[in-house]
């Protein structure tokens, strides 16, 4: 199974007090990834302050030379993170510093589209979000059914934002997903 994100939480503040103590012997690429689990499993709680703190420490702190994946996805996450805590005022700003970053990184997921285009879509017409996560809803589950677009889903699974989004719950509170195998190319 994955998407256990309870569990995942309480596993977290011991491994975040781990981390802490043996921080300076961690290689760079393996901290980067730490950070994103803490904040990616933060958000799955809905405890998006400490979320956005460790998303903002790949962004901030680490160049994008090393696992740019994680920061393209910490940027994605942090999108989130804003629109979730409300920051209105901001988000338009950082959904263009994202679309250009994507864009100056050549990245091409139709997920990080459908991300942006949906929380601008919602910033819009904020009247209308439940329609609109319904409507995101169904474009993120035929997405995926591309393998390329469903490796993404390991890292930031937009699908499973918007299906608990659509219920106003939490990612943690949706029943834990069988997990599928990994695509293979």
């Amino acid at each position: 199974e994955r998407k256990r994100f309870q569990e995942a939480f309480n596993f977290l503040l011991v491994m975040e007090s781990i981390y802490e103590t043996f921080q300076a012997d961690i290689p760079t690429h393996i901290q980067i990834s730490y950070q994103y689990l803490f904040a990616y499993v933060y958000l799955a709680n809905g405890v998006f302050d400490r979320s956005l703190k460790h998303a903002n420490i790949i962004i901030n702190e680490f160049s994008d030379k090393e696992r740019p994946d994680f920061h393209a996805f910490a940027r994605l996450l942090s999108l989130i993170l804003h629109f979730e805590m409300e920051h209105m005022r901001i988000l338009p700003y950082q959904l263009d510093a994202t679309r250009r970053y994507l864009k100056s990184r050549n990245r091409q997921y139709g997920m990080e589209d459908l991300l942006m285009k949906f929380i601008r879509k919602v910033i819009s017409k904020p009247f209308e979000e439940k329609k609109i996560v319904k409507r995101y809803l169904t474009k993120a589950k035929s997405l995926f059914e591309d393998k390329y677009e469903a490796r993404g889903q390991y890292f930031l699974d937009i699908e499973h934002y918007l299906h608990a989004k659509s219920q106003g719950i939490s990612m943690a509170e949706l029943a834990p997903i069988p997990s599928p195998s990994l695509p293979t190319y």
